[in-house]
């Protein structure tokens, strides 16, 4: 059967063009197409193809292929986690095992204020305030040197010195092995919601000092008024 009613019809172009070229005397390069199989479904292949000569003459073409439906899906789902990561509103981030930056994702660039090429391959302690109590750092790298997973909220400083809050999520990355690899952390900037906290505990205050002035004043005017009153019930 003609080789050409197996291949997937968008994939044709390309692979007639590789073909023409073989015959022509190019070196093919390695190439993907999907394969209609007796089925009736596609599946993707990988092939490599060669000519037969005789004399000098082309006889033919030999092709061999490899199946990869199965690599193509997990590149899929690679890609499609790598994309998620990248646009993900939160912060995310990945150090290597000498804490050195290697992975920064759009919201983190802007965010922290620093473009990729700024800051991949420096220590994470770039990023770090001086302002955080020492216990909380002590925690937070405990818990990466046990290979646990550490939330919490710690100040973190901006490109330009600047520190701010943020609500932080770290988990070690490990090998097949249970061998540390990476920390990936999320981090979300929560200064607006530090803010509200203030305004609310502001508002808490006030409320509880204008119900106690209100109990003293009417504490006050009870006592005032008690007299007045029994004479004037008395009088009744």
């Amino acid at each position: 059967k003609p080789f050409a009613g197996l291949i997937h019809p968008d994939d044709l172009p390309l692979l007639l063009d590789l073909f023409q070229r073989t015959m022509q005397g190019e070196e093919p390069p390695v190439f993907e197409s999907r394969i209609l199989t007796k089925q009736g479904n596609y599946l993707f292949f990988e092939f490599v193809i060669k000519l037969f000569l005789e004399n000098g003459e082309i006889k033919g073409l030999m092709g061999i292929s490899r199946h990869i439906t199965e690599r193509k899906k997990a590149e899929e789902k690679i890609n499609m986690l790598a994309h998620a990561i990248k646009n993900s509103a939160d912060c995310i981030s990945i150090t290597d095992k000498d804490y050195k930056l290697i992975f920064i994702n759009d919201s983190f660039s802007k965010t922290y204020g620093f473009k990729e090429d700024e800051i991949i391959g420096q220590p994470i302690s770039i990023i770090n305030s001086e302002n955080n109590l020492p216990e909380v750092n002590n925690d937070l790298f405990s818990s990466i040197e046990e290979n646990k997973k550490w939330t919490g909220e710690v100040l973190n400083k901006r490109k330009d010195g600047t520190d701010f809050p943020i609500q932080l999520s770290l988990a070690p990355l490990l090998n097949d092995k249970g061998e540390f690899l990476a920390v990936i952390g999320v981090a979300r900037d929560i200064t607006e919601r530090k803010h509200s906290e203030e305004e609310i505990k502001k508002t808490n205050e006030e409320l509880t000092k204008i119900n106690a002035e209100k109990d003293k004043f009417f504490s006050i005017i009870s006592h005032d008024l008690r007299s007045p009153f029994s004479g004037l019930l008395g009088l009744t």
